[in-house]
Formats: structure tokens, C-alpha cells, sequence
């Protein structure tokens, strides 16, 4: 709430704020999310819980793409826009890995240790492939077509990572029966996705060597950290699902003679 107050107030003049403070807000958020999600892993780790590393794989990933983040800012002196985008797709596709890693440990802990997915949704697997690949053919081959990393990034990112980021949140949505905290992180996981075309739909348009407009950058912002504030409820939503669990188990042993 407070970054989307923040991007309204600069986009809309209230706040006409210096170019190093606006971009060091934006860090300073990550690294608030990033604390919170150190001490939910703190405070799981000192009770024991077997969840306690899920939000130490969040916060790895949240650790990676804070760097990817300077990279990407005006801050940093890596420039022009492409250089920026292949040393930031490096640091981003370690940060979801770690994401991906936490949401399939958290998936197993709540199927009491299971692995097994229906086939339904491996066929999902598939689908989602192909609505990445024709996405990423239509909307995003002809602007990195010049740049063979970017290129090649950018493909093998949405043919992996934003392949098993949906589909695990999918599979969370089932798993939790589309409650409230399962909708929250597949809105999240959606909106980090879509910050990505919209920032490549809208920085590889510039000339090369130009400076990236404060428009553009809350353009992505605001789905961006969005995107990752929502994702990031995953640790706090499974540990509560859990400990639910524990608490119904133990009254139920405690009612049956």
C-alpha cells in the first residue's frame, strides 16, 4: 500500500522526488520485505516447525532479485537498457528458482510429505508452455531480436521459470481450495509475470543509450513489487495452514476416548 501511494504521488506530481532518492525507496522496500521474511523464518526455525526453511528460500529469492533491482535502477551504472536487462534476467532467474524451490517444499509439507500430482495438472504443464512461447514469440522476440543474450534469456526464462511459478501456484490454489492466501499468491505470481512484458514491452522500445523514464519505471513497479509482496504471503499462509492442522489434529486426539 505504501509503494503504490508512493508511485500515484510521483507519477501524478504530488511527490516530485530526486531521481537516487525515488529508485532508493524501491530498495529500501525489498529490503523491508526481505526482514519480514527473515524473521517469519527465525520465528518458525526457533519452534521447530519443518517449514522453517520456506521463508528462508523466499528470502534467497528475495535477496537475488534486490540485486537484480539496482541493477535495473538508475542507480546502478550499468547501462544502456540491455546490458541492464541481462545482468538483471541473471539475478531475477536466481531469485524465482528459489521461489520455485520454496513452493515446492512448502506443496510437499502439505501433502503430508507427498509428492503425487494429479494428471490434470501436469497437463497443465504443456499449456502453460505454449501460452508463454506464443507470447514470447508475438511480443517479445522482435524487440530482443538484436540482442543474442537477451534473446536467448529471456526464452529459456519464460520456457522454465514462469512455466513452473503458475503452475505451482496452481497447484497451491487446488491443494488450499481456492481459499483468500491461495488467490493472493497466484494474483501475485500473475502480476510479477505480466511486470515483465510490460517492462520489456516498454524499455526495449527506447533508443538505445536513453534514459528510462520515471513513467515507465512505476509502470513496472507497481505490478512488480506488487507481485512480490503477494507471492511472498505463501511462507506466512502455509505456516498458519499448518500449525491449523497440528491444532485440529491434537483436539481431535484430545475428544477421542
Amino acid at each position: 500500500a505504501g509503494s503504490v501511494s508512493v508511485e500515484c504521488g510521483v507519477l501524478s506530481g504530488l511527490w516530485p522526488l530526486p531521481v537516487g532518492v525515488y529508485h532508493l525507496i524501491h530498495l529500501l522496500l525489498m529490503a523491508t520485505l526481505l526482514a519480514a521474511t527473515l524473521a517469519l523464518h527465525r520465528h518458525r526455525k526457533s519452534h521447530g516447525a519443518a517449514d522453517s526453511s520456506v521463508p528462508l528460500w523466499f528470502a534467497g529469492g528475495l535477496a537475488f532479485t534486490a540485486v537484480g533491482d539496482y541493477v535495473n535502477s538508475a542507480l546502478s551504472a550499468v547501462d544502456p537498457v540491455s546490458p541492464k536487462l541481462n545482468w538483471a534476467l541473471l539475478f531475477f532467474a536466481l531469485g524465482y528458482s528459489c521461489y520455485v524451490a520454496g513452493m515446492w517444499k512448502g506443496l510437499a509439507l502439505l501433502a503430508g510429505g507427498r509428492t503425487i500430482v494429479s494428471r490434470p495438472l501436469w497437463l497443465l504443464l504443456p499449456v502453460i508452455l505454449l501460452m508463454n512461447v506464443i507470447t514470447w514469440i508475438t511480443r517479445v522476440h522482435g524487440l530482443v531480436a538484436a540482442h543474442p543474450i537477451l534473446t536467448w534469456g529471456s526464452f529459456v526464462f519464460n520456457a522454465t521459470l514462469y512455466v513452473l511459478l503458475p503452475w505451482l501456484g496452481i497447484r497451491y490454489l487446488v491443494a488450499r481450495r481456492f481459499s483468500v492466501d491461495a488467490v493472493v499468491v497466484m494474483a501475485g505470481v500473475a502480476f510479477i509475470i505480466y511486470s515483465d512484458l510490460v517492462l520489456f514491452d516498454s524499455w526495449m522500445k527506447l533508443a538505445e543509450g536513453s534514459p528510462i523514464p520515471t513513467a515507465l519505471y512505476a509502470a513496472n513497479w507497481i505490478l512488480y513489487f506488487g507481485g512480490q509482496c503477494l507471492t511472498n504471503v505463501f511462507p506466512s499462509a502455509l505456516a498458519k495452514a499448518l500449525d491449523d492442522r497440528a491444532l485440529d489434529s491434537e483436539n481431535y486426539r484430545a475428544a477421542t476416548p
